[in-house]
């Protein structure tokens, strides 16, 4: 993530679990009401002012309990994209008229961009693809949204707030303000229409939430730009509830917004027990994803249980090791997908650097335990559970890179030699030839977490 939090980072990704908690006709009330007012907009006025009884969601009941996006979720996480598009497109392919398909694989998309911190190679033809995609879910949405049948409307507004509010952040991104602050001013409209529509659609409190919570949080000058843009600013303790809310009773976004509730509570609220407990929570709901086991590893140390998020990386590399080409393509997203290019900051790469001594000597001394020599000396037996194979290749390796981009050569120099006498990963010791050779800045150290082979070593004359 950026300082400028994409405002709805997997907004449209899919399943709820099979505990969520469904929107019955007590789902509405105080707690779902919306403070703000809206402002006059053609689009809005017309006679479904009043909420609807019993609206259906139909289009948001069909993705929500669709096995191919629920999958596809699951890919998402596990950092397979090509994957998830795949899916995503099955569905489409299955339910034409439904918007939240194109949803779906728009939100993925962006939420590969921004885990994948800019080194995707190709930004124009991926900037098109999105493009698309968003275009795809305004068309359906638009359908739904004019529906004679009143009760499907809100589906119409939840879908086309939330691509227009990820398109706003695409742009925003892309630097192109003025026209990411005029999607995300509708966006905000079409959601605040939704749940006025239909007091109980817990989802569009996802977005709800994330706007309230961002505009709190900007920058003063962009702050300002929402103050005239949106006529008001955002309130962060509300926009925590309503991420919440969507949470406990969101049927198509519950999971995301819990992502994005751990994304906040590490980089923002500092609240790292909470980050902790959401953390575990997405691990059981996706018990595969590399993604949220690093998550943990990294709470784990900033609350200082060194030994415990020692172990969950350990136990990460050992269940992504049987296929360790795989896991070496999967880095950026694993190491960078909670701070997206601030991962590479000195601050980061320090505590890395502090953390890779302590498991070095960890796995040091479990590998000592294990040796024959060892327990000929009396030291404990080896333990049920060996070291995988090229573990250590990871942690010198990574120290070692650690150490170059802190300026500290002759570590850094170490490190690639003791790589060199490993078992190779990935592209690790080709790396590591190069690096001992040219010393790697982030350049370098963007494109080995993006899974590229090492350059050529320059010819000495």
């Amino acid at each position: 993530m950026t300082d400028l939090l994409p405002l709805l980072l997997g907004a449209g990704l899919l399943a709820a679990p099979a505990h969520a908690q469904p929107l019955g006709a007590g789902g509405g009330g105080p707690v779902f009401a919306s403070s703000e007012e809206d402002e006059p907009d053609k689009e809005l006025d017309s006679e479904t002012e009043r909420p609807v009884e019993g609206a259906t969601n139909r289009a948001l009941g069909e993705a929500a309990n669709d096995p191919s996006l629920k999958e596809a979720l699951s890919a998402l996480y596990d950092l397979d994209y090509e994957k998830t598009q795949t899916l995503a497109f099955r569905f489409i392919r299955s339910h034409p008229e439904n918007p939240f398909g194109h949803l779906f694989a728009a939100g993925a998309l962006w939420w590969e961009v921004s885990a994948e911190a800019g080194s995707v190679q190709h930004p124009k033809a991926l900037s098109e693809r999105f493009d698309e995609l968003v275009e795809g879910t305004l068309k359906k949405a638009k359908v739904l949204m004019k529906s004679k049948d009143a009760r499907e409307r809100p589906d119409g507004y939840f879908a086309a707030g939330m691509v227009l509010g990820l398109r706003g952040q695409w742009k925003l991104a892309g630097g192109e303000w003025m026209s990411a602050y005029r999607d995300g001013k509708k966006a905000i409209k079409y959601l605040r229409k939704c749940v006025k529509l239909d007091p109980g659609y817990a989802d569009a409190y996802m977005g709800l939430g994330i706007f309230d919570y961002q505009t709190a949080k900007l920058p003063a000058i962009l702050r300002m730009g929402a103050k005239i843009l949106f006529r008001g600013v955002g309130d962060s303790r509300r926009g925590l509830e309503r991420i919440r809310l969507a949470v406990d009773k969101g049927r198509f976004s519950n999971q995301q917004a819990m992502s994005f509730l751990l994304t906040l509570m590490v980089l923002y609220e500092k609240d790292y027990p909470q980050g902790l407990e959401l953390s575990r929570q997405l691990r059981r709901d996706f018990p595969d994803s590399p993604y949220y086991a690093f998550a943990e590893s990294v709470l784990l140390g900033a609350m200082g249980d060194q030994a415990g998020s020692y172990q969950t990386a350990l136990d990460l590399f050992a269940k992504g090791g049987r296929t360790p080409e795989s896991l070496w393509m999967k880095q950026k997203g694993i190491v960078c997908g909670l701070a997206g290019a601030l991962c590479l900051e000195p601050q980061h790469v320090e505590a890395a650097a502090r953390w890779l001594d302590v498991a070095i000597s960890s796995a040091t001394a479990v590998s000592e335990r294990a040796s024959p020599r060892s327990r000929q000396r009396g030291i404990k037996a080896a333990p049920e559970a060996p070291l995988p194979p090229r573990w250590f290749t990871l942690l010198h390796f990574y120290r070692g890179l650690a150490h170059d981009l802190l300026t500290e050569r002759r570590a850094a120099v170490e490190e690639y030699d003791t790589v060199l006498e490993l078992a190779d990963l990935g592209h690790a010791q080709a790396w590591a030839r190069y690096c001992r050779e040219v010393p790697c800045d982030r350049a370098q150290a963007d494109a080995i977490l993006g899974g590229q082979p090492a350059p050529a070593l320059p010819i000495k004359r």
